[in-house]
């Protein structure tokens, strides 16, 4: 169920999220979902304690979208990320040969990472990579994540997994539709649904092995080489 996915992909219940009334000091964050009805943006935060009711009013709009970050605040800008809870990868124009090529080639040939959920969103699908230990987004940690997730773009999207050509790079604070949320009216079916592929969530170092070394991800870098020596 869409409960299951996201309790995996934010490890509620572990204590990452913040309650809607706990008292500030433990610098916790939250993810924010943000939607349109009635001519309206909603935006609101996922408390630990609320999610799934402000989830499912959400679920209701003509559309609404979350990302897998979370946030310190109410809104969702990449200078307000706190923690990444999940690496989400969309591909456009898929068929089900296409759909078929990628899982063969993640599952059968190890040329991919099999994916912890791949959602169906309409047209497309969003690829979920969840992370065993939500990784904290300092300033340098950003940028080589964003280097790894367009490495691995481009390695998943390509002529035998889409219709389209050229991949769309996205960051990590792209938002994408949520599960059981409206898709687009001319899309073939009215609601997203996810599919549960692999159960065990990815280590930082797992997703790295599908990249060259220079786009890899090193942890205890967290802040940019500088050009000036000790002296």
């Amino acid at each position: 169920s869409f409960q299951e996915a996201y309790a995996e992909v934010f490890h509620l219940g572990e204590g990452y999220l913040q309650l809607e009334n706990e008292a500030p000091g433990k610098f916790k964050g939250n993810p924010v979902i943000i939607g349109h009805n009635d001519g309206r943006m909603h935006r609101k935060i996922l408390f630990e304690d609320t999610f799934f009711d402000v989830l499912a009013e959400f679920q209701a709009m003509e559309w609404a979208f979350l990302s897998g970050c979370s946030y310190f605040g109410r809104v969702n800008s990449a200078e307000r990320q706190n923690k990444l809870f999940a690496l989400i990868f969309d591909i456009d124009d898929v068929t089900a040969n296409t759909l078929n090529n990628f899982l063969s080639g993640a599952i059968d040939g190890g040329i991919y990472p099999i994916p912890n959920f791949i959602v169906e969103s309409g047209h497309g699908i969003h690829l979920y990579y969840v992370l065993e230990e939500p990784l904290s987004l300092f300033p340098h940690i950003k940028n080589q994540v964003k280097n790894l997730k367009y490495y691995l773009t481009r390695r998943m999207w390509n002529r035998y997994t889409s219709r389209i050509k050229d991949p769309q790079y996205q960051g990590i604070n792209q938002a994408f539709r949520i599960v059981g949320g409206k898709t687009k009216e001319d899309a073939p079916i009215a609601r997203t649904r996810a599919w549960r592929v692999r159960t065990a969530p990815f280590t930082i170092e797992e997703l790295n092995e599908y990249a060259e070394p220079e786009y890899q991800v090193d942890t205890g870098r967290l802040f940019p080489r500088t050009q000036y020596t000790l002296e």
